[in-house]
């Protein structure tokens, strides 16, 4: 029975007519459901367990968004060489800005999402790889979300040796989950348009851009030009920084360089199956017809 649903999950190669919903033999209804059920529960799993360390009042506040602030910030994260001011707006000492009032306050609102929206692609991409199962789903955001755990405990862990307490670990989190929409942006590209070039050149372009905006955003000192960060009071602080904006990079690659090339593996087999019984089908005739002529010989007789 396991190998039966297995199998259903599987189906045949190629996405299935348009009006039948289907994806790889398997309605794509059953892969968002499946990815948004699994993104869910490992969102909901750190929630809880943050709960116990963190004020839930402070988590809240990260979240007060709205969606001129949710516009702004993708643009921001995607176009950041257009952004001229990065100071954060304080209200003089008074109290701290929400996101929803600056625009540098970084939230957990469009992490959680595009966690989420990264998982439910994960699930397409591997629904065309011939990969898709609930199990494989579970461990994929299981892994991913592990990655992030360990990243961001290894930054906390550098930032305080190097005396930077002005950044929270709320705050690392959010940072660390932007990469999410580079990833969703790459891993798009590839499944819309199939060309590698496309994704390679996607990678680069949001791979860059959200490593200058973690850069930009993480370090507050008062320099105004790059020669100035790296003067000899701003290095120590400067380097766990630029290690942080580069690993982004390099993450967004690792993580959707596999499902591109589990995806580009199944379209090449699929390309070649029309072609394997062209080429057999001259030899089956061949066959049928001496299997015929000499049926006909023996009735004949």
């Amino acid at each position: 029975q396991q190998q039966q649903q297995q199998q259903s999950f599987m189906g045949s190669s190629g996405w299935g007519d348009a009006t039948g919903g289907s994806m790889g033999g398997f309605p794509t209804e059953l892969v968002a459901g499946t990815a948004l059920k699994f993104g869910a529960e490992k969102v909901e799993g750190v929630r809880k367990n943050m709960s116990q360390y963190v004020d839930v009042g402070r988590v809240k506040f990260y979240f007060a968004v709205d969606t001129n602030y949710v516009l702004q910030k993708l643009r921001l994260i995607l176009f950041p060489y257009l952004h001229k001011n990065w100071e954060r707006n304080d209200h003089k000492g008074e109290r701290v800005s929400t996101p929803r009032e600056d625009i540098n306050c970084p939230d957990l609102y469009i992490p959680v999402m595009s966690f989420l929206t990264y998982i439910l692609l994960v699930g397409v991409a591997l629904g065309l790889s011939d990969k898709f199962s609930p199990e494989m789903l579970g461990v994929s955001s299981s892994s991913t979300l592990g990655w992030l755990l360990v990243e961001v405990f290894l930054y906390y862990a550098a930032f305080y040796v190097v005396a930077m307490p002005n950044v929270s670990i709320i705050e690392l989190i959010a940072f660390s989950s932007y990469k999410y929409v580079g990833m969703i942006v790459a891993l798009s590209a590839f499944l819309i348009t199939r060309s590698d070039s496309l994704y390679i050149v996607t990678v680069l372009f949001v791979g860059v851009g959200i490593a200058y905006f973690i850069l930009r955003s993480l370090y507050r000192g008062p320099a105004t030009s790059s020669m100035e960060l790296f003067d000899v009071e701003n290095k120590k602080k400067i380097y766990p920084i630029l290690v942080m904006a580069v690993l982004q990079l390099a993450f967004i690659y690792f993580f959707t360089a596999r499902l591109v090339s589990g995806v580009r593996s199944a379209g090449n087999v699929r390309l070649l199956m029309p072609r394997v019984r062209t080429t057999m089908a001259p030899a089956e005739t061949a066959y049928a017809d001496a299997e015929a002529e000499a049926y006909a010989d023996e009735h004949a007789n």
